[in-house]
């Protein structure tokens, strides 16, 4: 199990990927964070930059230190 804080879009819409649920995910990860981002695609970072930095932001907030 990786113990490093994890964090998980569960998806960015994209009807072409069928992403795997939060709870599978956590299995092997220490999950801290989920989210479910409103829109943006298989590639966010060029598609919905703003809703990708804010989600970083978000995760580097709530990961414990």
């Amino acid at each position: 199990m990786c113990r490093s804080p994890s964090g998980w879009p569960s998806t960015y819409p994209d009807p072409r990927i069928v992403p795997p649920p939060a709870d599978f995910v956590a299995r092997s990860r220490n999950l801290v964070r989920c989210c479910e981002p409103p829109r943006g695609g298989h590639f966010p970072a060029l598609e919905v930059p703003d809703l990708l930095i804010e989600d970083l932001a978000e995760f580097i907030v709530s990961t414990p230190r």
